[in-house]
């Protein structure tokens, strides 16, 4: 006749159930609470565009998107994470011509009054063309443009207007028709490791190109 296992050898096999179960509920939880990676980030796609961010979070783009003119995206929230995820967002320049044909908008635009700036935008991780400009900021204060090329825009690729403690850095602003990065009354901002080749201004005068990179307008 089997005999009943006694109360002692019992003993470990619950403290293993605990301690599986513990462990368990640790992996669980892990798993629930993320590494604020974009895994909970809201999806961009060409059905949004044109697309407003009126709302603090994280956004990632799914796509490759386009413009034909106007604003591809506004950013008019605080604490916003942009990641273009290595896709392009592409306006409707062709040939620098175009340029001196009229204004052919803007990629990406963050603008706020410039007595309530906003502030903590991030924009990071993919590649802005084809439009008058690239990438604006206006009255906006802490954060950072980082990964990004931008090319082929007449006016400027990155402007900072009234922008303060940016980090702008390891970007491509080349080949442009305009000014690479054009700061305008923006004071302690970080510009390092950005890659600032090919930009020429023309000159409607003479239809001459001048070449361009930084321009620092205090």
């Amino acid at each position: 006749m089997p005999q009943e296992p006694s109360r002692h050898s019992l003993k470990p096999m619950r403290g293993l159930t605990v301690l599986t179960g513990l462990l368990i509920v640790f992996l669980g939880s892990h798993s629930l609470l993320g590494n604020n990676s974009d895994e909970a980030a809201t999806p961009i796609t060409q059905l949004d565009i044109p697309l407003t961010i009126t709302q603090p979070g994280r956004y990632v783009v799914t796509e490759h998107l386009s413009m034909a003119g106007g604003v591809a995206i506004s950013i008019r929230a605080d604490d916003v994470h942009l990641n273009l995820n290595g896709f392009s967002l592409s306006g409707p320049l062709r040939s620098a011509d175009q340029c001196l044909t009229g204004h052919l908008g803007f990629g990406i635009l963050v603008a706020a009054p410039l007595d309530d700036p906003l502030e903590g935008v991030h924009i990071t991780n993919g590649s802005v063309q084809g439009f008058s400009e690239g990438i604006t900021l206006s009255s906006v204060k802490v954060g950072r443009l980082s990964g990004l090329t931008v090319t082929a825009t007449c006016f400027s690729g990155i402007r900072l207007g009234s922008a303060t403690d940016f980090d702008v850095s390891s970007n491509n602003v080349s080949s442009n028709f305009g000014w690479s990065v054009l700061l305008v009354r923006a004071d302690h901002n970080r510009l390092k490791r950005n890659i600032v080749n090919g930009n020429a201004v023309l000159s409607p005068e003479d239809g001459d190109y001048d070449y361009a990179g930084y321009l620092l307008i205090s």
